[in-house]
């Protein structure tokens, strides 16, 4: 889905200084929103919404010309926008993925690829997250994704949110994950998603 901006009319005058959007919208399109006639510049207020689709609705219903929002085509229509410019993202590659939860999980997998996210806390020790992830090396699991997170109010304390390729119900990924929370002081499954899906 790609973003394009968005305004009560059809052309946003020279001295508009309002882009209204999600945060992560407003940061995927910062270095092509000149194309609207929105320059980044210092004049430029970025004006935050829940969502994009809401910075579409608040647009729409302020109905000012001298503000645009960063949003779905779809979103642009529904609240009454004009695209002004398309496809202004700065990265081509990026994309959103939607995740539906469920408070089970599915044994229909197949024969599809699938991922698992978990989240995991080790000691804050020397060679504390090497011996965390290290069962994921000896069973031969991929780990596509670690990220560190720092932990709110525990200074120098963090938390590391992952994700394998395998299925929870796997045995190697059942087994690795028991080893994993073994060594860890807390580990945690999110649940699973088809890798492709």
């Amino acid at each position: 889905m790609s973003d394009r901006l968005s305004g009560y009319s059809a052309r946003i005058p020279s001295g508009a200084r309002s882009t209204a959007s999600y945060s992560a919208g407003t940061a995927s399109v910062r270095e092509r929103t000149s194309i609207g006639g929105i320059a980044s510049s210092a004049n430029e207020t970025a004006i935050a919404a829940a969502t994009t689709a809401d910075a579409a609705h608040e647009v729409g219903e302020r109905r000012s010309p001298a503000e645009a929002a960063i949003a779905s085509e779809r979103a642009a229509r529904t609240y009454g926008l004009t695209v002004i410019a398309g496809d202004v993202g700065d990265h081509p590659e990026a994309y959103t993925r939607f995740v539906a939860v469920a408070p089970y999980t599915r044994l229909d997998r197949g024969s599809e690829t699938w991922r698992t996210a978990f989240s995991f806390v080790t000691d804050h020790a020397p060679g504390a997250l090497h011996r965390a992830i290290e069962p994921f090396g000896r069973h031969r699991l991929d780990l596509v994704q670690l990220v560190s997170r720092p932990i709110p109010h525990k200074p120098w304390r963090y938390r590391f949110d992952a994700v394998l390729a395998g299925h929870p119900l796997d045995p190697v990924v059942r087994e690795t994950l028991g080893e994993v929370q073994g060594l860890t002081r807390h580990l945690v499954v999110f649940g699973s998603y088809p890798a492709h899906g």
